[in-house]
């Protein structure tokens, strides 16, 4: 009996440790599995942020695009008016030393006309009439 007993002790044995084994293997699949479930919602989420920062990095790559053709168009409008501006000068001045010029050479006309006329017999008084003699 001892040997039956001993067999049947051993069986249980092996039963326990069977179960033991099973249950042991059963929890550190259930960790392995909720790992691997942490680890898939992390990745979602990083694959997620990363969509997302992408899009809002091309979205500001088209803004700095829009920003810089607009700051280029408005740099070529200073320097257009800028130039209108050195233009309009430049004919104002011009204008100024035309007058100036026109101004000197009526001043410079009007003392000639001025000097011939004073040279001139035709602006001069006849001599008065000689008296005439007493008788």
């Amino acid at each position: 009996m001892p040997r039956k007993r001993k067999k049947a002790a051993e069986a249980k044995a092996r039963a326990d440790a069977k179960k033991r084994q099973d249950e042991r293997d059963a929890e550190e699949k259930k960790k392995l599995d909720e790992k691997a479930a942490r680890q898939a919602a992390d990745d979602k989420k990083v694959a997620e942020q990363t969509a997302e920062f992408l899009a809002k990095a091309a979205s500001a790559q088209k803004q700095i695009t829009a920003l810089e053709a607009e700051l280029d168009r408005l740099r070529k409008e200073e320097d257009k008016a800028s130039r209108d501006n050195f233009d309009a000068s430049k004919k104002i001045e011009l204008a100024r030393v035309a007058r100036r010029n026109a101004e000197l050479e009526i001043q410079r006309t009007t003392e000639m006309v001025a000097r011939r006329a004073e040279q001139s017999s035709l602006t001069r008084p006849p001599p008065p009439p000689p008296a005439p003699a007493k008788k």
